[in-house]
């Protein structure tokens, strides 16, 4: 009966052995993305195409913008700019590089805290921490 139960195992083994391997291949542009965060409104407009070229040169492939530009984007209640973002977008497709574009709720602007103090963190005693903003 070992005999039997060995001479089966080493079939199924032989079996095993004997499939073909299977080649897994995946695209080398897919294998290993880097990225990096870019802040252009933190930045004179003059110096982005030279740091979003850089980034391309080094090897970066993506970036993230705008999540701490509320306040650039609506510097005023109902009044919008997306030009220098359009701009920044543009200029990192210009040397391929993808945008994560990502939302800025966690940076209200001033005028924001301002109108609807409510939204300020509120610590245990009772008092709003005050609106800060990125010097």
């Amino acid at each position: 009966m070992k005999k039997l139960i060995l001479l089966l195992s080493l079939c199924l083994c032989w079996q095993v052995y004997a499939q073909s391997p299977v080649e897994i291949s995946f695209p080398k542009e897919n294998m290993f993305a880097l990225g990096s965060y870019y802040y252009p409104e933190q930045w004179d407009s003059s110096q982005w195409e030279r740091d979003l070229k850089k980034m391309s040169e080094i090897g970066i492939r993506f970036t993230h913008f705008a999540e701490f530009a509320w306040g650039t984007l609506e510097p005023e209640e109902g009044i919008y700019d997306f030009e220098w973002l359009d701009r920044a977008v543009a200029l990192a497709g210009k040397y391929g590089l993808k945008v994560i574009m990502c939302t800025p709720s966690p940076t209200p602007p001033v005028w924001l805290s301002k109108k609807y103090p409510d939204i300020l963190i509120r610590r245990d005693n009772g008092v709003n921490i005050q609106h800060v903003r990125r010097q």
